[in-house]
């Protein structure tokens, strides 16, 4: 289909266990070795939907990566990050509606081709809840999530093939706020 991709792409350690209901933590070391990039991380947990493209779990601070294909680092491609709506109570990255697949080859069409990033953060109670439990620097877990993603991607993605030229933000309602 023209275009290549890395799936389920960890920028966080997993908001799991001492980690839940906490800021997110950055990976400090690269993993080693091949990993796997075919598919989806977890969807964030929220109340189910047939839409989602993915299982639902706690270790859910994924991205994924699309370009075009035989990219080269040379070519100083613009970066769409797409962030998903849902009113910060549900949605994904891997919902098959965010599929980039034709706006990537509409781009290359156009003489502009992009690199495409979307991301999964924490929605609903474990990305918003409010209480007195929860530290003030632990509170909006699931903005501060899409924050970590984007300075993940501003560190990481030479490693993608590309040179960072400039940056573009899209998402739905809310998000799209958000991330301006």
């Amino acid at each position: 289909n023209g275009t290549e991709h890395w799936l389920g792409i960890p920028y966080a350690q997993p908001p799991v266990g001492n980690l839940r209901f906490k800021a997110p933590v950055p990976i400090l070391l690269p993993r080693r070795g091949l990993q796997n990039a075919t598919a989806f991380g977890d969807a964030c947990p929220q109340a189910a939907a047939s839409t989602l493209g993915a299982p639902i779990g706690e270790d859910c601070l994924y991205l994924n990566v699309w370009r075009p294909k035989n990219t080269t680092a040379r070519e100083r491609l613009p970066v769409l990050v797409w962030i998903h709506g849902g009113y910060f109570m549900q949605g994904a990255a891997s919902d098959p509606a965010f599929d980039p697949t034709r706006m990537i080859q509409r781009s290359v069409s156009n003489g502009k081709p992009i690199l495409f990033v979307s991301l999964n953060y924490r929605v609903n109670t474990f990305g918003f809840i409010a209480s007195e439990h929860i530290a003030a620097q632990d509170l909006n877990a699931g903005l501060q999530d899409q924050r970590l993603a984007l300075e993940f991607v501003q560190d990481n993605i030479a490693a993608f093939g590309v040179t960072l030229r400039r940056s573009r933000f899209g998402g739905q309602a809310r998000q799209f706020a958000v991330s301006v």
